[in-house]
């Protein structure tokens, strides 16, 4: 009896519990409405506020729009891209921003695997174990492939080619080759070249987690494989392995190879041919199809040793293309004449059909022109116009370029030659196989 009792206790207890929150909600329902409705008027009865689910635009009436003549927005003027200088312009020292200097002095010594300053922002990478694997890496793979070549094509340079040459210097064809343009012509002022690879990124590891730069670090070494081994990059390879956002880029290629040459980079930065043929820094982020993308690059010897730039674009050069874009050929006719230098261009500029445009653009612009066999063929330099010197040995090209061998240009070679090369250069790059043919143009 008890139990029924505590039962039916604990029943009303529920109920009653029910009872009193359905009241506390209504309560509260009730006066949140109350102070909702009181909001929405002020004293003098004028709507004060109104809920934003219910917010509708109101029309202006012709009286206030008679007060008040509505005026337009301001127009807002587009930025246009300014255009740079003509290749030319020289560099001044106080244009670089010094911590921009600093930024890609010490990117580019940390793709080399060069030693760091204790102030560097990668310093403390640069102490890492594994990056130290890295630097051993690419430090013994340099000296073993390309610091004798390098030294050897520079000993040969200061006895075989004029002391003086063009400020400018044209490397069509190049890719990121750096290594072998420097050595030949390390005095220049200004590098123009170019290639199908896009530039790619800047590289910018201060933007990256460790262990994300080291293994970046890693697959520029893979793309630089070829041109270490063989002093040329394999087109095919070379188009697998670039990166477009990583350090194996075009770019990042490139500041590897300046650092390793003892330069230091001191400036980068994205730019474009226009479709009037001049340099522009791009501020619309719209595609523009005739723009030519590229990359430039500023950098020194030393402090006190003149600024010089690098550079890059990538474009097609095919007869039909250049009717396309000829904001390219634009560019390149508006700068001063320069010293053009071929190597492992693939006997491109053999085929009239197909690069018969930017043949006659070398042979027009260019004073001088250092080359192996796959550059302009030996029937395009009359005697009347050019003169040439032969050096090093010409057989035939290599079996996949087997037919576009040049019986007058063994013949040459065989009589002119000045002596075997010491160094490699072109698709012929065991010792004492590769040629040269240095042209200059006959001033009257």
């Amino acid at each position: 009896m008890i139990r029924l009792k505590s039962l039916n206790y604990n029943r009303l207890e529920i109920i009653n519990a029910r009872i009193r929150v359905r009241a506390s909600i209504f309560v509260i329902l009730l006066i949140s409405t109350f102070t909702l409705h009181s909001c929405c008027k002020s004293n003098n009865g004028k709507k004060a506020y109104t809920p934003l689910s219910v917010v509708q635009k109101e029309k202006p009436s012709s009286q206030k729009l008679s007060q008040k003549k509505a005026t337009p927005p301001p127009k807002t003027q587009k930025k246009k891209d300014l255009p740079l200088q003509p290749i030319s312009y020289k560099i001044q020292k106080a244009s670089i921003n010094p911590k921009t200097r600093r930024l890609y002095g010490e990117t580019s010594r940390l793709l080399a695997g060069l030693k760091l300053p204790k102030k560097s922002r990668f310093y403390k990478w640069s102490v890492k174990r594994t990056y130290g694997r890295y630097k051993k890496y690419s430090h013994d793979l340099w000296r073993l492939f390309q610091a004798s070549n390098i030294r050897k094509i520079k000993r040969w340079r200061k006895v075989n080619l004029p002391k003086s040459h063009n400020t400018s210097v044209f490397y069509p064809f190049s890719g990121p080759d750096v290594i072998n343009m420097m050595a030949f012509f390390p005095n220049a002022q200004d590098y123009i070249m170019f290639g199908l690879e896009k530039p790619g990124v800047i590289p910018k590891p201060d933007k990256l987690p460790y262990w994300k730069a080291l293994s970046e670090l890693w697959r520029l070494h893979q793309a630089m494989h070829s041109i270490l081994h063989v002093n040329f990059f394999k087109t095919k390879k070379m188009a697998r392995n670039l990166g477009s956002s990583t350090f194996s880029g075009i770019t990042g290629i490139m500041m590897f190879f300046l650092a390793k040459l003892e330069y230091e980079v001191i400036d980068a930065r994205k730019i474009w041919i226009d479709s009037k043929g001049q340099i522009v820094l791009s501020t619309d982020k719209r595609k523009r199809t005739d723009w030519i993308p590229g990359v430039e690059m500023s950098f020194q010897k030393s402090k006190n040793a003149p600024i010089q730039r690098i550079r890059y674009f990538s474009v097609n050069v095919k007869n039909p293309m250049l009717q396309v874009h000829k904001n390219f050929t634009h560019f390149l006719n508006r700068q001063k004449s320069f010293t053009t230098m071929i190597k492992s261009a693939s006997y491109l500029l053999h085929y009239n059909s197909r690069y018969s445009r930017i043949r006659n653009l070398i042979l027009n612009k260019s004073d001088s022109i250092l080359q192996d066999d796959s550059g302009v063929p030996m029937g395009y330099f009359t005697a009347s116009k050019w003169d040439l010197t032969y050096f090093g040995r010409y057989i035939r090209p290599i079996p996949f370029f087997a037919g576009r061998y040049q019986g007058v240009l063994r013949l040459n070679m065989a009589k002119h030659s000045k002596g075997l090369l010491p160094f490699s250069y072109g698709y012929a790059y065991k010792r004492g196989r590769s040629n040269l043919i240095y042209t200059n143009k006959i001033k009257r």
